[in-house]
């Protein structure tokens, strides 16, 4: 018996990816036009959960999200060594 895998629609841009610096400005543009996080999505060619996270993870107060802001905390992110990993 052979099982084939199904066709779907979906895009190459429902891989997992990462959002660069640039796509945070657009990000906040479409956020004050009033776009969901699935408009985005297809605009930047980045999945709507990407999109999601990226603002859960780097906005300020409740519903403020700045692009500064969100590069700043993405570095900051990158560079501390995550807590209870210790090298021997």
């Amino acid at each position: 018996m052979v099982l084939y895998r199904r066709q779907t629609n979906r895009s190459i841009y429902h891989e997992l990816q990462a959002v660069i610096a640039g796509q945070r400005y657009q990000i906040e543009a479409y956020l004050r036009e009033g776009f969901s996080y699935r408009e985005i999505g297809k605009r930047l060619k980045v999945s709507h959960s990407t999109i999601s996270r990226e603002i859960r993870r780097n906005r300020i107060r409740e519903n403020h999200y700045l692009p500064e802001v969100a590069q700043a905390k993405t570095l900051k992110r990158r560079v501390q060594p995550q807590s209870g990993v210790y090298l021997s």
